[in-house]
């Protein structure tokens, strides 16, 4: 409590203080001023005679006086356009013809020939067609904050129906739920390490949300976080009637957010106090470990005409999980990615799995079809047969179909 007291009496005394040295301030003023005046009332001779008093610098005219500099300078600003207007009425003065005469010779001279280099600027060299898709690829921005463009990646949508027909890999989980993604990249450095390269920061995130039921509280059944940093060329070499446009290669991480445990059949996570190198508890219950990750680079290039897109995937494993060791029998080590767009109709398909080891193919299939309605928004159908809907049930068999809104540009 005294050092609060001790803290309020030294704010009183600042004040008081500051209120003193402003007061004395303008004593002092008054006090000049009216010996001045007194002065030139005995003197009125000797004060015309008087030189100008010097100058003084801005900084001290500032402290003493701070209004006064900005006057003088919006004074020397009004000067100088009046200065500005009388040079341009002078100019109009002698442009303008005085007789008749002088206007028939100014009617009958011929504008000076330009050259055709004189007309064409440098700036209006018509654009490549990757300089066409770069500007347009631009227009797909979402929004601006400042100098930053947020801009889509793979697809934003909410799609409130997402059925499995096959049945769930949990009892206490519903066929029917709803699916949410959202997915932008942002560039963080152009012309990266002098390369003519963009660095970019991507992130994609999946929500599969349990909303109709009720008996369970509608839990969220899974959560995928997928961070990476992506570099990226430019390109323009035509190719089979189309452009290679770019090419690149990325970091990702791909996370479900769990930590150690196992999940139930019930919804529960056990085993919080094992630790992975310990044998999984056992029972009909238990699914698997609860957390799943993984770490890898990847490689992609992209090809495309004025309609389609084609995008090609290819990556390594860095490590290897003991939550999820046989990931990449599903995941596979590529993905082709295929867009094609008529005017408000955009037909998209994902095929994963690529190069697994394993002979019977496990990898997916997505198909999706986008119809807009308007500038930023369409409805939104997509399809799913396979593994990898969600990093959890990497290896579980799902046949799901889903309707709701995509938002894209």
């Amino acid at each position: 409590m005294y050092r609060v007291a001790i803290v309020f009496i030294g704010l009183c005394a600042l004040l008081m203080a500051d209120s003193f040295d402003n007061q004395a301030l303008e004593d002092m003023k008054n006090y000049k001023a009216e010996s001045k005046a007194r002065e030139a009332a005995k003197n009125p001779a000797k004060e015309d005679a008087k030189k100008p008093p010097k100058s003084t610098s801005k900084f001290k005219q500032f402290f003493l006086e701070p209004s006064s500099v900005f006057r003088q300078q919006s004074h020397k600003e009004e000067e100088a356009k009046d200065q500005k207007t009388k040079q341009e009425d002078k100019k109009d003065q002698l442009l303008t013809p005085t007789n008749s005469s002088q206007a028939q010779s100014l009617q009958s001279t011929p504008p000076p020939a330009t050259t055709p280099s004189q007309d064409i600027k440098k700036d209006s060299k018509p654009l490549s067609k990757y300089r066409e898709y770069v500007k347009r690829k631009e227009s797909q921005t979402i929004f601006t904050i400042g100098s930053v463009s947020i801009e889509e990646l793979n697809g934003n949508y909410i799609m409130p129906v997402y059925y499995n027909f096959l049945p769930q890999y949990a009892r206490y989980l519903q066929q029917n739920e709803a699916k949410i993604q959202l997915s932008f990249k942002v560039a963080t450095t152009r012309n990266f390490l002098w390369t003519g390269g963009t660095l970019y920061f991507n992130y994609t995130q999946k929500f599969f949300f349990q909303f109709y039921n009720f008996r369970q509280s509608s839990p969220i059944r899974d959560i995928n976080f997928q961070p990476e940093l992506m570099y990226n060329y430019p390109l323009d070499i035509k190719f089979l009637g189309g452009t290679f446009s770019g090419t690149g290669i990325s970091l990702t991480h791909l996370s479900n957010g769990e930590g150690k445990g196992y999940r139930t059949q019930s919804g529960a996570v056990i085993g919080f106090e094992r630790a992975f190198s310990d044998p999984a508890p056992t029972g009909a219950d238990v699914i698997g470990t609860a957390s799943k990750s993984s770490n890898r680079v990847v490689l992609h290039g992209i090809w495309h005409t004025d309609n389609l897109r084609v995008e090609l995937k290819a990556w390594a494993p860095l490590g290897q999980r003991r939550t999820n060791p046989d990931l990449y029998d599903y995941l596979g080590y590529g993905q082709l990615d295929l867009a094609y767009r008529h005017k408000r109709n955009i037909f998209e398909a994902t095929l994963t799995g690529l190069g697994a080891k394993r002979a019977n193919y496990l990898g997916s299939l997505q198909l999706a079809y986008t119809y807009k309605v308007n500038a930023r928004a369409g409805i939104y159908i997509q399809y799913h047969y396979g593994y990898m809907d969600s990093l959890y049930e990497y290896n579980f068999l799902v046949n799901r179909v889903g309707i709701g809104f995509r938002f894209i540009k």
